[in-house]
């Protein structure tokens, strides 16, 4: 039904939240953008909204990317979606330009423990969906595991950055980063220690 939905979690009401609203065509050009100020109660869920589409939304495929701040500008959440509002809408996801991601893996090591910082850029100009990170070792090119990803299967709107940590328990010696994804350029990035 379209409606946009705050949850939250916590014991306290949080108030002058700021949520975010930014519609994309399958190209990744803006439709429309808009802002809500608003209150969580505590332990909750609360129906804020309902979110109107443009006329342009009713053929193909469209992109919703809400974004919840709090008073202090910190992000509390991050949404990506994609919607047709017909089922045959969907199959504009097949025809998305390939998108080619930069990307910039640096591992750091502290007190026994081993991340590696990954820092994507769009650099195309279309959404990138659901671009993968996958930790590999370079000589075998198999995966490296366990590892924990702060985060993963993430869409990136033209120009837009984004940051993943992963921790790796049991680093080899030497990494690389595998980008894959819906219409993501793949490519081998190879980690460096940080200086």
């Amino acid at each position: 039904d379209l409606g946009v939905t705050v949850v939250n979690h916590t014991r306290r009401t949080l108030r002058d939240l700021l949520l975010l609203t930014y519609v994309l065509d399958a190209n990744g050009v803006g439709l429309s953008t808009s802002q809500q100020t608003l209150s969580a109660p505590a332990n909750a869920a609360a129906r804020v909204s309902r979110l109107e589409l443009p006329e342009q939304a009713r053929e193909g495929v469209i992109f919703v990317r809400l974004v919840l701040i709090d008073g202090a500008r910190r992000v509390l959440a991050e949404n990506f979606y994609w919607y047709a509002a017909q089922k045959s809408g969907y199959r504009k996801l097949n025809s998305l330009l390939e998108t080619p991601l930069a990307c910039l893996a640096v591992l750091k090591q502290e007190a026994g423990a081993a991340r590696v910082e990954v820092e994507l850029t769009n650099q195309g100009e279309g959404v990138a969906l659901a671009a993968q990170v996958v930790l590999r070792d370079a000589a075998t090119k198999e995966r490296v595991l366990p590892v924990y990803a702060s985060d993963n299967y993430i869409s990136l709107v033209p120009g837009e950055r984004r940051r993943i940590i992963v921790e790796v328990p049991q680093p080899t010696r030497g990494m690389l980063v595998e980008l894959k994804g819906w219409n993501v350029r793949g490519a081998f990035v190879p980690v460096v220690a940080a200086r």
